[in-house]
């Protein structure tokens, strides 16, 4: 079997095994992210149990997992030395609105590819973080694209 496909399976496990976590989305913190952003919170905050949230504090709240992801696929034993990590992309998407209340949310994998550029050999990897409500429903996520730079034996 390709390494890369070892690879892409064992980062695959390493995800699952971290997810999923839990995410609460609050009216309060809603609001005090607004007033430190100093954006205009009455375009996201709303009466009652619907929150139109910001990119921005999506992001906020994926940043414990996006962390925990990072980490755990990095120190992996299968991973090859890596000698530089470029966050090349991040796509957010919503499929409907977003209560206040519990959240899962769910890393995976997406793709990763072995490639050889001008400077040398890397990985890149692709992975999804999807919040779901108590249904079970995608109702966001954001999708992450790292360039990993590894050692020119170990592509």
């Amino acid at each position: 079997m390709d390494n890369i496909i070892i690879l892409l399976k064992e980062i695959d496990e390493v995800l699952q095994a971290i997810s999923p976590m839990k995410i609460r989305v609050k009216q309060k913190d809603l609001i005090k992210f607004y007033e430190i952003t100093q954006d205009s919170e009455d375009h996201y905050v709303h009466d009652g149990k619907e929150a139109a949230i910001s990119p921005g504090y999506f992001l906020t709240l994926l940043a414990p997992m996006a962390t925990k992801v990072m980490v755990s696929i990095l120190g992996h034993q299968s991973l090859p030395k890596i000698r530089g990590v470029i966050h090349s992309k991040s796509e957010i998407n919503f499929f409907k609105s977003i209560a206040y209340g519990v959240y899962n949310l769910w890393s995976r994998v997406e793709t990763l590819q072995k490639k050889k550029g001008k400077t040398g050999n890397y990985l890149v990897l692709t992975f999804r973080m999807s919040l779901l409500n108590e249904k079970e429903e995608e109702v966001a996520n954001d999708i992450h694209q790292f360039f990993l730079r590894v050692k020119e034996d170990d592509n």
